[in-house]
């Protein structure tokens, strides 16, 4: 299935692209498989795990310099060409990331590393209605985001990313990093503007059966495919994906009985087809 993925260097501090950083990608094909590796997890029908040798599904770009899938190169970010990964035993569906800044000795200066998880519903939807992935057995990954060891709760809502696509046409995800630590040095206003959202209004609603929903009221400039989430002492309460397109839109996060009353932060991560994306935060309270 394939997936394009555009990957956004950004400083921390201040959230300017940084030009020249090194970001390497590898991941598992459909069948769990990673290339160069002696014995690795199986699973799902797939046994021979010696792939020594081999070298598919790994490289690298440097931001602002490799144009990627971009007609030119773009500041601050890399792009990718890639499939959408397979499962193995243990582990929830990821893409593995590095990031390398140099100083002017050719030094290391950064060296980071993370991971890119995808919904389960996402996940799902690949599995189940993709070749090879749905020939597989068990086509789902038995390993899902809420229990993989790798990912917390508290990183759902960074290094869940949403896509947009289809099963007829493949998908495309932004990712964005942030290094502490490295200044931007890129000058401001160039080429990664901000995407045209407005998060109008946020706040829980309580139905007369107890149900309680987080509503959020969007005016969205262009198509977008978007991540909502509600956040509390780091932990996820409830999330929900979705495709938004031009106009003013309510997006909906359904919430487990479980959660309990009081304060809390909506966050809603956009992304548009090119490769930008932006954050949006609200604080809203939670009735009983």
């Amino acid at each position: 299935m394939p997936l394009t993925l555009k990957i956004n260097v950004l400083d921390s501090s201040g959230g300017g692209a940084i030009n020249g950083a090194h970001v390497d990608i590898w991941h598992a094909n459909a069948y769990g498989l990673y290339s160069d590796e002696g014995q690795q997890q199986t699973g799902g029908g797939t046994t021979n795990g010696n792939t020594q040798g081999q070298n598919f599904l790994r490289g690298y770009q440097v931001t602002g310099i490799d144009a990627g899938v971009n007609a030119s190169a773009v500041d601050g970010q890399v792009s990718f060409k890639t499939i959408w990964p397979g499962w193995y035993q243990g582990r929830a569906i990821h893409i593995h990331v590095r990031v390398r800044t140099y100083d002017a000795s050719g030094t290391v200066a950064t060296n980071y590393t993370t991971q890119i998880f995808f919904s389960d519903k996402d996940n799902s939807t690949v599995l189940t209605g993709a070749a090879p992935y749905s020939s597989r057995s068990p086509q789902a990954d038995p390993t899902s985001d809420e229990n993989d060891n790798v990912l917390t709760h508290a990183a759902d809502a960074t290094n869940i990313v949403p896509v947009a696509g289809s099963l007829a046409d493949g998908f495309a995800a932004t990712f964005e990093i942030g290094l502490s630590g490295v200044a931007s040095n890129v000058s401001s206003g160039a080429s990664n503007a901000a995407l045209s959202a407005t998060l109008r209004s946020a706040t829980v609603v309580k139905a007369a059966n107890g149900q309680r929903t987080l509503v959020l009221s969007l005016h969205a400039g262009e198509p977008l495919a978007a991540h909502a989430s509600l956040l509390r002492g780091g932990k996820t309460l409830g999330k929900a994906t979705g495709q938004i397109a031009l106009g003013t839109h309510s997006l909906r996060v359904l919430l487990p009985g479980a959660v309990a009353g009081g304060a809390a932060s909506a966050k809603l991560a956009l992304a548009d087809a090119a490769g930008r994306s932006r954050t949006l935060t609200a604080h809203v309270i939670v009735p009983a």
